[in-house]
């Protein structure tokens, strides 16, 4: 199945629910509700509207959605059950009760605390935070662990699937997971947990990205971009051997969930010219 992040959409300028309402009129069957949305209040009310106003749509969610916080706030899983990233985790796994979710993701988290800079400048209309304060590596990663065991805990509760997303980092922290061995390390402890893989992530962070296909059937979902200018985020039909990008997705055991997710620089023009490209490729989804 092929969808969109909402986060374009809030690159933009969109609300949660018109960000809804646009993946659904360019003839996406699947919306990822993603992390780059302002906070609204009543979200909850919003959140029902758009499970009842939008019957059909498919819908994951990706760490942290919906907001809780009015302030601007960073999900990482390297801090651990902190009081906020437990009241993100109550809020992300009561929105999955009404929209009935089926694939819940966190970024694999760093081993900084990161704070609210403004909008990014080479990224429009995201949001950039800066590392503040370093977790001691061991810690980041017991924590990520701790995070996590608490994450599938709620998704076994609600019955969502819950996945682990490779990052790639522009302001100098490191990624607790950055290896296919790591992210095969980190399934051993944790086995139900999968792999939402984010390509353009796995070029930009390792020589041989596509060895990330090897971990097979745990990749449920996958973020879909194109790299220029060193960093990600935009048109798939830049920066990608995308012949090759398709040749490995088409090998995988099963098809995972695909996620166009683009900031505010990407048309919707050329957003339905990669539906047409990926349905031509992969048939359609």
């Amino acid at each position: 199945m092929l969808g969109i992040s909402t986060s374009y959409f809030a690159a933009r300028g969109f609300s949660i629910y018109e960000s809804v309402k646009r993946a659904q009129n360019l003839g996406f069957p699947l919306v990822e509700l993603g992390a780059n949305h302002d906070f609204e209040k009543d979200v909850f009310a919003t959140l029902k509207k758009i499970r009842q106003d939008f019957p059909r749509l498919t819908f994951t969610q990706h760490g942290y959605f919906p907001p809780v916080f009015e302030k601007e706030y960073l999900l990482n899983p390297g801090q651990g059950l902190t009081a906020k990233n437990k009241q993100v985790l109550e809020t992300m796994f009561e929105a999955v009760k009404i929209l009935d979710t089926r694939v819940i993701s966190f970024h694999c988290g760093t081993n900084w605390q990161a704070s609210y800079k403004g909008n990014f400048k080479a990224i429009k209309g995201f949001k950039e935070f800066v590392p503040t304060k370093e977790i001691p590596w061991s810690l980041a990663l017991k924590n990520l662990e701790e995070f996590f065991i608490e994450a599938l805990k709620k998704g076994k509760e609600v019955g969502v699937k819950v996945a682990v997303e490779n990052i790639w980092c522009l302001s100098g922290e490191k990624p607790l997971l950055i290896t296919p061995g790591d992210f095969q390390s980190f399934f051993q402890k944790l086995p139900e947990c999968l792999f939402l893989l984010d390509y353009a992530h796995a070029i930009l962070n390792i020589s041989r990205p596509d060895e990330f296909f090897l971990l097979g059937e745990k990749i449920i979902q996958m973020h879909l971009s194109g790299i220029k200018n060193d960093r990600d985020h935009w048109s798939i039909t830049v920066g990608l051997n995308l012949e090759n990008l398709f040749s490995q997705i088409k090998n995988l055991p099963k098809l995972p969930l695909l996620i166009l997710e683009h900031s505010a620089e990407v048309t919707e023009k050329e957003i339905l010219k990669e539906k047409i490209l990926i349905e031509n490729s992969l048939g359609k989804l």
